[in-house]
């Protein structure tokens, strides 16, 4: 039998001023029973955020919390793992009880994490976003990876255990997502893992304090394991341990935080400051000393001899890791994946080159102007005599025409000198930055890296445009461009010919089931079994009035929506593929893209400032619905997507969030370069990352936005649409489907 632990906690809550009227809450709760058979059962945790506009969000989580309670310890004879397991049935219910009434504004809001501790072992639910976090001893495990359930069926909400053995001082942190927003997760893991829950918990909370007022409330729950014995020594035991954050700072303590902000600002500028006089010393001025001296005594000695070129590169090199040793130590959960500490490097190159003049001995220059000087000087005057006779201006022509030859050639050779010496100097000054990109692909500076091969392959290819060293920037060139994948952190030609249309097929969509292929200039649709591999004609150039500018497939209906070249909606029954004109009160929109959320389509008008939701109804949709409470910029959008959260992208890759009409925190990072293209966003509630494409690349990030790799294929340059269907991405582009494993 494993050595008896128990847990000691601590939690951090956040209030928000938009959550005055409790649209948004959030609860982190904890119940250590009193009652002995309870006690056996185990321990209750759980943190929730809901965002209800309707104002149930606290009634909702109140009741999550009394049915996992009673449910739970409704039979302590039970096993903890099937008493758990029973009480998230009966808490599915209830949500779909509610969500039969009418209360469907907490569908897709709802963010908990709901946890059981029976003995040492953990058991873990997850609903949307809220994490789960274990820490042993160097180790991390992100214990609710893959674990989240529907967040559109009630009755999947809570679906998916994580169980697991704890041992003595392992740290457990529970949170809701928008801690992430403030909190790094290598800050999280330093906190909870080098303190105990109460300082931690603190720490945590001065860091969200900034958000108050300003964000959706969050809560975090620390838990350490720790024997009986260290548990009742503890002083911290009998001391507060929930830290409300305040929404607003004293004076005090803003004067603090700026001075503490200040002070390191200045020491960092300072520290940079003097590493850079330190290099600059190093590189130019003592160089530059040894080089004036060098010159002087060469000219003392009468330049005798005649130094050879020389190239000198000062390098200095330093590396700093912070690596430590691993230990044997496993983490003993099923469904979570040990995270290593991450090395980090720094180098610093300082690179100069200096090259000593090319100085020529005196004997290959005619030093016969002396004398000629001194004659003049000691008054002997040398009268300057134009050539006699009848040929007398022949000679001049002739002597003319050399001097201007001479002229003339002298100009050419230094023109060509200078040519060549400006293309050296441009092909050594592109090699550099190769040498620097590689550096900074080795190093995990990808950006940097792809800037400096960009004008690495600029300087050579200005290289090319004169009449010199063309092997060698050719050479370069092709090092460029073999290392520009590296850099961008492509991987190139791992996608599969799918399947391939013999007719025109702009898009691919899909029903979960099929991929359905639709032509935009007929609209003629076709659909593909990806099990069997075969197709077949859904409606062959159907009575729609135009040409095709937007569809979308909905899902819930087996229906092809359509949004024609003359602003008129259709709709393809893609059982049957009967074609139906779909009335509305007005005119459509006018509008540059199209998506579907439920049953309700939606169309991005970016002429007005807004995207419109248009509600199905029998006789055809309803008029459309402003998302925004007021007009948003979006004239450089170029499409959106949605899955629960409605998504919009420009060509740059700037991407923006929004939640009921409001935006929310969301950045890209790690990106390998910039991007002037990008023309499709796809993102659904089953899919955990976001995709972006180009005509030729396909991006994938993370739910945070947070870079993951992206794709490309040498026969791929126009790039229709894409999705993902069963743990594979399908991207069309010229009538051929590819697919590629995730």
């Amino acid at each position: 039998m494993g050595k008896k632990l128990v847990s000691r906690t601590a939690k951090v809550l956040s209030e928000t001023k938009k959550t005055k009227e409790k649209e948004a809450v959030a609860v982190a709760y904890e119940h250590i029973p009193r009652n002995p058979d309870e006690q056996q059962h185990g321990s209750l945790y759980a943190v929730i955020e809901l965002e209800d506009k309707s104002g149930h969000a606290e009634e909702i989580i109140e009741k999550i919390i009394d049915v996992l309670h009673d449910a739970y310890y409704e039979d302590t004879d039970k096993e903890p793992l099937t008493a758990f397991e029973e009480a998230l049935a009966k808490i599915n219910d209830e949500l779909t009880d509610r969500s039969s009434e009418g209360q469907i504004n907490w569908l897709g809001n709802l963010n908990a994490v709901l946890a059981v501790l029976s003995g040492s072992t953990l058991h873990v639910t997850q609903a949307g976003k809220a994490e789960v976090y274990l820490y042993r001893g160097e180790h991390a495990m992100h214990v609710t990876e893959d674990l989240s359930g529907d967040s559109i069926n009630p009755q999947r909400t809570f679906i998916n255990i994580a169980s697991g053995d704890l041992t003595e001082k392992d740290k457990v942190v529970l949170l809701t997502p928008g801690v992430f927003y403030k909190l790094s997760k290598h800050e999280l893991k330093t906190f909870v893992s080098d303190n105990s829950p109460k300082i931690a918990s603190e720490n945590i909370s001065k860091l969200l304090a900034g958000d108050n007022g300003a964000a959706k409330p969050n809560a975090v729950l620390v838990m350490e394991m720790v024997s009986p014995e260290s548990f009742a020594a503890d002083e911290e035991v009998e001391e507060k341990t929930e830290v409300w954050i305040k929404e607003d700072k004293n004076k005090l303590e803003e004067v603090g935080s700026g001075v503490a902000g200040g002070t390191i600002k200045i020491f960092d500028f300072l520290g940079k400051a003097f590493g850079g006089a330190s290099t600059f010393i190093t590189t130019k001025v003592v160089p530059s000393v040894k080089s004036g001296t060098r010159k002087a005594k060469d000219k003392i000695q009468g330049f005798k001899k005649e130094p050879e070129a020389e190239s000198v590169i000062l390098t200095s090199e330093e590396k700093i890791s912070t690596k430590k040793p691993l230990n044997d130590n496993e983490i003993d959960l099923d469904d979570g994946i040990l995270e290593t500490p991450v090395d980090k490097e720094k180098e610093i190159r300082i690179k100069e080159t200096r090259r000593k003049p090319k100085l020529l001995s005196l004997e290959r220059f005619d030093f016969s102007f002396l004398e000629r000087a001194k004659e003049n000087v000691s008054g002997r005057t040398k009268r300057l005599r134009l050539p006699g006779g009848k040929f007398s201006f022949a000679y001049i022509l002739v002597a003319v025409a050399l001097i201007i030859g001479l002229v003339g050639y002298l100009g050419y050779s230094n023109n060509i000198k200078t040519q060549k010496a400006e293309a050296q100097s441009r092909l050594t000054e592109a090699e550099s930055y190769y040498n620097d990109a590689l550096a900074e692909i080795t190093g995990g500076n990808y950006a940097e890296a792809t800037n400096d091969l960009a004008t690495a392959e600029s300087l050579a290819e200005g290289v090319l445009a004169t009449n010199y060293y063309h092997d060698e920037a050719n050479t370069l060139i092709t090092k460029i461009n073999d290392t520009e994948d590296e850099a961008r952190r492509i991987t190139r030609n791992t996608a599969g010919l799918f399947y391939e249309f013999t007719e025109n097929v702009t898009n691919i969509y899909t029903n979960g089931e099929m991929i359905y292929g639709v032509d935009f200039a007929s609209g003629s649709v076709y659909s593909v079994d990806p099990k069997a591999g075969t197709g077949a004609t859904i409606v062959k150039n159907p009575e729609i009035g135009g040409s095709v500018s937007l569809a979308t497939l909905v899902e819930s209906r087996d229906t092809l929506v359509v949004y024609t070249e003359n602003k008129e909606v259709y709709e393809i029954d893609l059982t049957d593929g009967e074609v139906t004109k779909q009335n509305v009160p007005g005119e459509w929109e006018e509008a540059t893209a199209l998506n579907f959320f439920g049953t309700n389509i939606y169309l991005l008008a970016k002429n007005e400032g807004q995207i419109k939701k248009h509600f199905k109804i029998a006789s055809g949709y309803g008029a459309g619905v402003d998302y925004f409470p007021e007009e948003v910029a979006l004239e450089n959008v170029t499409d959106m997507a949605i899955d629960g959260s409605i998504y919009t992208v420009d060509k740059n890759a700037n991407i923006k969030k929004y939640i009921s009409g409001s935006e929310e925190s969301f950045t890209t990072t790690d990106l390998p370069g910039s991007y002037d293209n990008i023309n499709n966003i796809y993102a659904r509630p089953d899919i955990a990352d976001i995709f972006l494409a180009t005509n030729e690349l396909i991006i994938r990030l993370d739910e945070s936005g947070k870079f993951l790799a992206q794709y490309a294929n040498d026969d791929v340059s126009s790039i229709g649409n894409l999705f993902v269907l069963s743990d594979k991405l399908y991207f069309v582009s010229e009538n051929k489907v590819y697919s590629l494993g995730l």
